[in-house]
């Protein structure tokens, strides 16, 4: 297990560096000198306060801070730095404020341009909550003002942003219905353009409506090692049973569309197979032990993948493993008993799944997993034996997967 652990550290450490994507850009100085580069496009979630950048493929990387730059453009991303007012409350149930009235903080930061029209729209979004701004004929960005709050643990949300649009936001006195527009980018951005269009203004977007998160079906078969080191049982403390495991199952996985869809979280469910037979002696108990492990494993995967070109990538992922035994039995042969002990029934266990592999053009996927996990029962037969089952199974298994959609 710790060799794998280092393996799978190694593995990001070592494409790291492949992450790095630099793609062309550009910046504008305080001073408006205009900067064509290499830009770190980091697809970023959060609006950045810096970014990296080169001059040229062979330059060395540098940094620019928010302070010196103007605006940056890479891709779909443009930032402008503007002087705002930042809603700065929580979303969080339990930090939830007990106030209506904004909590306003301004400062310099870099907004997101998403729409440049007549009317222009902006995002900030933090790690507390996504704050939105438009501003008219290139003035003063305004904030558009909503807040979640707590009035004796109800939960109330100031909705001002409906009316702003409304009173603030007009084209020719014709009313626009704003009662079912939400706080979100998706409803703002459509009434921002909507409202661009009948003031006769061109938009411009800066954003990818056809990023979309992706849902992926894999059927997966596999072949691995699998070993079981009885801790408790009739006489079987410490024999070791190994043999082949085989597996097969589906693999549903969500990739997210934030980070160049590096990010996926995954449901396996897949039936796995594993049986061995060893004679044992111990303190003068003999017999033949037989093993057949059947199950049914539910596995929960977060995924991150690195990229080496845009048809193949690394990946590794970890997350925790539910698993139910399927017609397995232990069986302890020839102990002269007038009963065999026998166990099949099994209880279900929980473990720990880790992984590594490699991917091409998002079909086929070639990957490497180690489990480890817990496998244990009792069975009482009276004045004949009692059979309590404790012993610990870990496999490694390559494993090969392929997009049906």
């Amino acid at each position: 297990m710790k060799k794998f652990i280092a393996l799978f550290a190694f593995l990001v450490s070592a494409t790291a560096s492949s992450q790095i994507q630099f793609e062309k850009g550009y910046f504008v100085t305080n001073t408006g000198e205009k900067v064509e580069c290499l830009i770190k496009n980091s697809d970023w979630i959060y609006n950045p306060d810096s970014f990296d950048y080169k001059l040229s493929e062979d330059a060395e990387i540098k940094t620019a801070e928010l302070a010196e730059i103007q605006e940056f453009k890479v891709d779909e991303f443009y930032f402008i730095k503007k002087s705002a007012e930042i809603e700065m409350s929580s979303e969080k149930t339990s930090e939830l404020s007990t106030e209506r009235k904004p909590n306003f903080s301004t400062k310099d930061v870099f907004l997101r341009l998403l729409i440049d029209g007549e009317i222009d729209f902006y995002e900030y979004v933090s790690r507390n909550k996504a704050n939105f701004f438009f501003s008219q004929n290139g003035e003063q960005v305004e904030p558009l003002i909503q807040k979640k709050y707590q009035v004796n643990g109800k939960i109330n949300e100031n909705v001002r942003y409906r009316q702003q649009l409304a009173s603030d936001l007009k084209c020719n006195d014709r009313n626009f219905d704003v009662s079912a527009i939400d706080y979100n980018r998706r409803d703002l951005m459509g009434y921002i353009q909507n409202l661009n269009k009948c003031l006769g203004s061109d938009s411009e977007i800066f954003f990818n409506r056809d990023k979309n998160s992706k849902l992926v079906l894999y059927p997966v078969v596999g072949i691995g090692y699998g070993n079981m080191e009885v801790n408790r049982g009739l006489g079987a403390e410490g024999t070791s049973l190994s043999g082949l495991e085989y597996s097969v199952g589906l693999e549903l996985e969500y990739i997210f569309n934030f980070n160049k869809y590096k990010w996926s979280t995954a449901i396996e469910l897949t039936y796995r197979g594993f049986q061995d037979e060893q004679s044992i002696e111990n303190a003068g108990y003999q017999s033949d032990l037989k093993v057949q492990y059947n199950s049914v494993s539910t596995f929960l995967a977060l995924r991150h993948y690195f990229y080496l070109s845009e048809k193949s990538k690394l990946f590794a992922h970890v997350g925790p493993i539910v698993d139910v035994p399927v017609g397995s039995e232990i069986l302890y042969a020839n102990t002269g008993r007038a009963i065999d002990p026998v166990l099949n029934d099994l209880n279900t266990n929980f473990g720990l799944g880790i992984g590594i592999g490699y991917a091409v053009a998002d079909k086929l996927r070639l990957g490497i997993d180690y489990t480890s996990k817990n496998v244990a029962g009792e069975k009482f037969v009276e004045a004949n034996y009692d059979l309590d089952w404790k012993s610990s199974y870990s496999s490694f298994s390559l494993k090969l997967e392929y997009a049906i959609f």
